[in-house]
């Protein structure tokens, strides 16, 4: 059972992108969209005070679907901290994906005229007061990703847990750093006394240079690189099981990271090797400079601040 909460503005493309997630989850997936609840013309404005009054209704929709065991996902524009207290609070304790759907002021509003049944000048309003402005899971442009393409990348993120390190994650770990196919372009295969030492230090370390990474099923399918490079900036990595290969868990990954060096106010980096050509297509993919060699190692940076 999954939360997933598509926040953006108006005309953002929310709606296309939540058809195409519903078919990808598994199980029942219920859709609350802000749109069924709000009668829209062309010539009245929707105000505040007209999504406050009806959010109440969806977070009650949205709490009866998850009692039902069903997955939810909450098609909004929240505009203000009211409305989004309105979503918190019926959610309560149960962990929510929050993803940030949006795109340039001028395709909104090229989508607007285009959609015709909407009052102009709402989602460039709408994108204006849109709150929170930060703080999500996931950043999803919509002038650069078809919806079919969207929820995919969706669906990859939610899919996977990043989490911290444990004891227990030694075996697993293990089989991962002694694979001589996964440490081809690393350094040599390790040792179960080197793979026990680099988990101390480097996973168990506070806080945690790198961080574990599960599948849907929570198992154990590798880790994240994410610690301090520049006093500006972070630098991120994955090392995955070969069974985790080709599944697009690394670009899900780095969409991840980069979220999270954002809401950190922080610029990021990848340092790869030049015979790593997946990991350079993945950051030139995500926006990334390369910015020449150091140490044998090319380095990509991202600037997000």
């Amino acid at each position: 059972m999954k939360i997933i909460l598509l926040n953006g503005p108006s005309s953002a493309g929310k709606s296309s992108i939540a058809r195409e997630l519903k078919n990808m989850l598994e199980g029942q997936v219920h859709v609350i969209a802000l749109d069924d609840y709000l009668d829209m013309t062309p010539e009245e404005p929707i105000w505040e005070d007209d999504v406050f009054a009806v959010t109440p209704r969806m977070g009650a929709d949205s709490a009866a679907a998850l009692e039902a065991g069903e997955s939810v996902i909450i098609d909004h524009v929240i505009t203000s901290a009211r409305i989004f207290e309105a979503i918190r609070k019926a959610i309560g304790e149960r962990p929510c994906f929050r993803v940030l759907v949006t795109c340039d002021t001028a395709v909104l509003r090229q989508r607007e005229r285009d959609r015709g049944n909407r009052c102009i000048g709402s989602a460039e309003a709408s994108r204006q007061y849109l709150f929170p402005k930060d703080g999500y899971d996931l950043r999803i442009d919509s002038a650069l990703l078809q919806p079919g393409e969207a929820a995919e990348r969706i669906a990859a993120c939610v899919g996977l847990t990043i989490r911290k390190m444990r004891r227990a994650d030694l075996t697993p770990l293990h089989t991962l750093l002694s694979d001589p196919e996964v440490m081809r372009h690393i350094e040599p295969p390790f040792s179960p006394e080197k793979t026990e030492a680099f988990l101390q230090e480097a996973g168990m370390a506070e806080p945690p240079l790198i961080y574990a990474v599960d599948d849907g099923e929570g198992r154990f399918i590798g880790y994240v690189i994410y610690h301090g490079y520049e006093e500006d900036s972070v630098e991120i990595g994955w090392v995955l099981n070969r069974s985790a290969w080709g599944h697009g868990h690394a670009q899900a990954l780095t969409a991840l990271l980069i979220e999270k060096a954002r809401n950190e106010k922080k610029n990021v980096v990848i340092e790869c090797s030049p015979e790593q050509t997946v990991s350079q297509h993945i950051a030139v993919r995500n926006g990334f400079a390369c910015c020449g060699c150091s140490e044998g190692l090319q380095l990509y940076r991202l600037t997000l601040r």
